[in-house]
Parts: structure tokens; sequence; C-alpha cells
């Protein structure tokens, strides 16, 4: 099983209804599923079938490739991952 993360973005409707119609077919051809899909804009969710859409919860909160996107704020952020205490070096007997 291979799993991966397509991102876009689009300055036209147009372009998405275009992306929505023509990713999936072509991916397929390389048997290849596209499913989970997010956008800031409802109303293009609601042309995708249900089982294809992304459901994240109250906040709508996606991730890909360490990057998290906010959906209902269309705001990116990331989490950097937490630090460990630095541990002092263990001091060696000098003879």
């Amino acid at each position: 099983m291979y799993v991966d993360d397509l991102v876009m973005s689009c300055d036209e409707e147009s372009e998405v209804a275009a992306l929505i119609r023509r990713v999936p077919v072509f991916l397929r051809k390389g048997g290849f599923l596209l499913r989970k899909w997010a956008s800031n804009r409802v109303d293009l969710l609601a042309t995708l079938p249900r089982p294809e859409v992304c459901e994240t919860g109250e906040r709508e909160l996606s991730k890909a490739l360490c990057i998290y996107w906010l959906n209902d704020e269309n705001v990116i952020t990331f989490r950097p991952p937490a630090t460990q205490p630095l541990r002092p070096e263990p001091q060696r007997d000098s003879f």
C-alpha cells in the first residue's frame, strides 16, 4: 500500500471544478485512489460523494507533509517537534 498527499491551490472556481473531475480519473489509471478531499469551500465539497470528503471533527484541521491547514480559517501552520531536555555530558575522570 502507498499513501501520499496531494496539495493544490486554485485561483478560480472553474479550475477547482476541473481538478475534481480530472485528477481522480488520471490517478485511477495508475491504480491510485484519491480520497479525503478537503477545502475551505463547503459548496465545492458538496459536489463530491460523501465518502470522499475528509471528516476531521469540530475544528477542521488537515495535515499534509507535516504542515497543518485550518480549513475553516484558511490558515496554514505547523507544529514544531517537541524538544528533549539537554542532558549534561557525563564527566570523565582525567588521570
